[in-house]
């Protein structure tokens, strides 16, 4: 599901590869990249740059939208 889901909406139309992300964990190990601390680095073909990334709030938003949980509608 979630395969089929990065495929039909990336950016990138392409499958991604286990080497594609192995390359940006070699990448963070490497030297190249001692000053980065704390970041979030996404392998997903853009779908996170675009909103859509299975974790981005509009994704989470309109996936829980429909689901019976009681708001607090005091605030």
């Amino acid at each position: 599901m979630i395969m089929d889901y990065s495929l039909e909406n990336a950016p990138l139309q392409k499958e991604l590869s286990a080497e594609e992300a192995g390359n940006a964990a070699a990448f963070l190990a490497s030297p190249l990249a001692s000053a980065i601390t704390g970041a979030v680095l996404y392998v997903d073909n853009g779908l996170n740059a675009m909103g859509v990334g299975v974790d981005s709030p509009l994704r989470f938003l309109n996936l829980i939208k429909d689901l019976d949980i009681p708001r607090d509608t005091k605030h």
